[in-house]
């Protein structure tokens, strides 16, 4: 009976950790333990005495042992979702790597009656307003640096292949009518003849492409270089089959996104409904 008590002893210690864990790892008392930080640039972090003045709600075992079962089972499918994620993303980069093997036309992007090449324009940060009309691109062709409510693009009829000019290389695909502000430090490729290659599958050989042409920060990927580039693509057919697929599978990768991000609030659920 006495090994049989501690071990219960044990594993509430473990389940209490567990439950103050949850609580300390919310988003918003993560926000306020980031704007009490102190020290230098480089050097700063959240001092002992945030966490030591916490007011943490105290709770019977069985409520504890509640709240933690139902945390670990939302952090259970996230851990899940992640991996599907992974997963998803491989059968992605396997079906534009064996479609490549297949490739048998060369296209340069200097070809006029194919691509068109441009770049955005220089946005300071007093264009940059809360509710603006068009995402501002950047570099970081995956990321929205901000909103603003103009853009150097007045046609968004088409689908957009963007690429980073003046940081580490990286290529991302606008689908159309999503209306979005491109700097001078992004990018823009339409396509003008789908007949010879897909907007979407061009982002793999571009991609490509630039990374043996060894594009960075250091060696610029300028519109003059993009332009001189050269990719060679498989059958319309083939392209068309592997953007299918695509597709399908970037559907299922944005329920895993939502789902992830839709933990943090699961839980602040579970840790309301037994606490309050």
């Amino acid at each position: 009976m006495e090994v049989q008590s501690f071990m219960l002893f044990v594993q509430q210690i473990k389940e209490k950790a567990k439950y103050v864990l949850e609580f300390i790892n919310r988003e918003y008392v993560r926000k306020v333990a980031a704007s009490n930080m102190t020290g230098a640039s480089g050097h700063r972090r959240v001092p002992q005495y945030f966490y030591e003045q916490m007011p943490i709600p105290d709770a019977p075992n069985r409520v504890i042992e509640k709240i933690v079962n139902d945390c670990d089972a939302v952090n259970k499918e996230v851990e899940e979702a992640k991996v599907q994620i992974a997963q998803l993303e491989s059968e992605i980069d396997k079906a534009f790597f064996h479609a490549a093997k297949n490739a048998i036309k060369a296209l340069r992007l200097s070809d006029s009656r194919i691509f068109n090449l441009s770049i955005g324009r220089r946005v300071v940060s007093n264009e940059i307003v809360q509710d603006g009309q068009y995402k501002v691109v950047s570099a970081n062709v995956h990321d929205e640096f901000g909103r603003i409510n103009h853009s150097v693009l007045d046609d968004f009829s088409v689908p957009s292949v963007l690429w980073g000019i003046d940081g580490d290389w990286m290529v991302n695909y606008i689908e159309k009518d999503i209306l979005f502000a491109p700097t001078d430090h992004c990018g823009v490729i339409r396509v003008l003849d789908e007949t010879e290659i897909l907007p979407k599958y061009l982002t793999y050989p571009l991609l490509k492409a630039g990374e043996q042409e060894r594009f960075s920060r250091a060696n610029r990927a300028s519109t003059e270089r993009v332009r001189a580039l050269e990719i060679t693509v498989p059958d319309i057919d083939v392209q068309k089959d592997v953007v299918d697929k695509v597709l399908e599978c970037e559907v299922k990768i944005a329920e895993a996104k939502t789902l992830i991000s839709s933990s943090e609030e699961r839980k602040q659920a579970i840790l309301d409904k037994y606490l309050k």
